[in-house]
C-alpha cells in the first residue's frame, strides 16, 4: 500500500470515527436547555406562538421548529436528529474538498474539536448554525464574478442559518464586509459593487426580518452575568479542549489562542485581503461589537461557536500553507500536541460518562430510595424541572413533592457547571441533615452535574448513587 493509500485510510477511518462520536452523543441525557424547550413546546396552542410568545433566548427558531414537527415522542433521540444530520453534514463538507491537505487538516481541527462534539450532542441550534455558516462561507460568491447557483445557495444557507441562532450576525457581517471588500478590488467596481448588493440582499434581509420579528423581544428568563474576561478564558478554554482549568493554564492558553491569531491574520493579509477582513470581523470585531452594545449577562462560551469555528478553520489552513517551513516546524508540532491532548480527553470523558446526573437522582428515587421525601434543590426552577422530566419518564414523577426552603427532608444539591460558578454547597439548616453516602455523577465537560444529597430520612436502599 502506498503513502496516498495509507493515508487516505487513516483519515477515512477517522471520518468514521468522529461521525461515530457524534452518533453516540445523541444517545446521552437529555438535559437542562433540551427539555426546557420541550415543556415550553407543550405549553403552546400553534405553530406561530414559537415566534410570539415563546420568546427567551433557549429558543432556537430553527430547531425549536423541528422538536414541534415531531413532538410528542417517546424518547428524546429524534428531537437531536437535526443536530446529528448538520453535524454529520459539516464533516462530509469538509471531506469533499479536492484539495486533501486541506480536507485532513479541516477534518482534524473542526471535526475533531471536543466544543463542536458536544454541541452536536443537544437539541439546540448550535449545529445547524454551525453547518449553514460554514456552508455559506464555502459557496460565497464573487462579485466580479456571480454564479446564480452560488448566489441562490448563499441565500438558503444564510436564511437558515439566521433561523438556527442569532449569533449568525458574526458570521453575516464579516461576509457582508468580505463580499464588499472583494468588490471594490474589481476592476469594474461600479458593475461589481451592484453585483455585492444583489448577493446580500436576501441574506441581509432574512436576518433583519428575522430579528425584528423575534430576536429583538428576546428576555433572559434566569439573567447570570458573566464577565468579559471570564468569558473569554472560558470560550478559549473550551476552544482547546479544556475545561475552565487552573489560572496559570487559561492564561497560556489564551496566549496561545492571540499568537495563533496575530499569525492568521498576517498570513490571510498576505494572501487574500477580503479573506483577512472576513476572519477578523467574525472571530474579533463583531463579538467584542455586540458584547459591548448588549448585556453581557446573555452570553456564555457557546454563543461563541462561530468565532471558535472559524478560528479552528483558518487555523488548519495556515498549518498547511506554512508546514514546509522549517523554522515554523517546532510551534506547529507544539500546537497539535497542546490541541489534541485536551481533544482526545475530553472525548474520552464523553464517551465513558456521557453527559447528566439528573437522570441518575431520578432512577435512585423511582427505585425508592427517596420515596415519599419532601426535597428541595439549589437552583429549583432549572433543577425541578429537569428532574420532574426524568421522574416522569421514569414513572415516578408522584413519589416525591418540593417542599419550600427550610421544610424539605432532602435537599439536592446539583452543580450545572456554568461558567465562573463555583459549587461548594452549604449543608441546609438544622442538625438533623446528613450528607448522604453518594458518589459524584459524573459527566462530560462544559455540561458538568455534580450531584450532592442531605437528607433527614433514613439512610437508603442501595442503588444507582450509593457506594459501592
Amino acid at each position: 500500500m502506498n503513502s496516498s493509500h495509507r493515508t487516505s485510510w487513516i483519515f477515512g477511518s477517522l471520518l468514521a470515527g468522529l461521525l461515530a462520536i457524534r452518533v453516540y452523543g445523541i444517545s446521552t441525557d437529555f438535559w437542562l436547555d433540551e427539555i426546557w424547550v420541550l415543556n415550553s413546546l407543550e405549553q403552546l396552542n400553534s405553530f406561530g406562538e414559537i415566534f410570539t410568545r415563546f420568546r427567551f433566548p433557549n429558543n432556537h427558531l430553527l430547531n425549536t421548529c423541528w422538536m414541534y414537527a415531531i413532538y410528542p415522542q417517546d424518547t428524546w433521540m429524534p428531537y437531536r436528529l437535526l443536530s446529528l444530520l448538520t453535524a454529520c453534514g459539516l464533516l462530509l463538507m469538509i471531506w469533499r474538498q479536492k484539495d486533501t491537505r486541506i480536507r485532513h487538516a479541516e477534518l482534524l481541527f473542526v471535526g475533531g474539536s471536543y466544543a463542536m462534539i458536544i454541541l452536536a450532542s443537544e437539541a439546540r441550534g448550535y449545529a445547524p448554525l454551525v453547518f449553514f455558516a460554514y456552508a455559506a462561507w464555502r459557496c460565497l460568491p464573487d462579485p466580479s464574478h456571480p454564479k446564480g447557483k452560488c448566489i441562490l445557495l448563499f441565500a438558503l444557507c444564510c436564511v437558515l442559518g439566521a433561523l438556527a441562532q442569532a449569533t449568525f450576525i458574526f458570521f453575516l457581517g464579516g461576509a457582508t464586509l468580505s463580499v464588499l471588500a472583494k468588490a471594490l478590488q474589481a476592476e469594474d467596481r461600479r458593475a461589481a459593487m451592484w453585483q455585492a448588493l444583489r448577493i446580500l440582499f436576501i441574506p441581509l434581509g432574512s436576518f433583519a426580518a428575522v430579528y425584528l420579528l423575534f430576536y429583538r423581544h428576546l428576555h433572559a428568563v434566569i439573567p447570570k452575568e458573566i464577565p468579559y474576561l471570564d468569558c473569554l478564558f472560558t470560550t478559549v478554554a473550551h476552544l482547546f479542549g479544556q475545561d475552565d482549568g487552573s489560572s496559570s493554564l487559561r492564561w497560556i492558553l489564551l496566549g496561545i489562542f492571540l499568537l495563533c491569531n496575530g499569525w492568521i491574520l498576517r498570513h490571510a493579509w498576505q494572501r487574500n485581503r477580503p479573506q483577512a477582513i472576513f476572519y477578523l470581523a467574525t472571530v474579533w470585531l463583531l463579538p467584542l461589537t455586540v458584547l459591548v452594545l448588549k448585556d453581557p449577562r446573555y452570553f456564555a462560551p457557546r454563543n461563541f461557536i462561530l468565532p471558535m469555528l472559524f478560528f479552528l478553520v483558518f487555523l488548519a489552513r495556515l498549518l498547511v500553507d506554512t508546514w514546509e517551513q522549517r523554522k515554523t516546524r517546532p510551534f506547529h508540532v507544539a500546537l497539535l500536541l497542546i490541541y489534541f491532548t485536551g481533544q482526545l480527553t475530553s472525548m474520552l470523558f464523553f464517551v465513558l460518562h456521557g453527559r447528566g446526573g439528573y437522570a441518575a437522582v431520578a432512577q435512585a428515587v423511582a427505585k425508592g430510595n427517596f420515596r415519599g421525601t419532601s426535597y428541595a434543590s439549589n437552583a429549583d426552577f432549572i433543577n425541578n424541572m429537569v428532574l420532574d422530566y426524568h421522574l416522569a419518564r421514569l414513572g415516578a414523577s408522584g413519589k416525591f413533592t418540593y417542599a419550600p426552603d427550610g421544610s424539605a427532608d432532602t435537599y439536592f444539591y446539583i452543580d450545572t457547571h456554568l461558567p465562573c460558578e463555583d459549587f461548594q454547597p452549604a449543608p441546609p439548616p438544622g442538625s438533623a441533615y446528613r450528607a448522604l453516602p453518594v458518589k459524584t455523577c459524573k459527566s462530560a465537560p462544559f455540561a458538568n452535574f455534580t450531584v450532592l444529597i442531605y437528607s433527614r430520612l433514613p439512610p437508603p436502599e442501595p442503588g444507582p448513587l450509593s457506594r459501592d
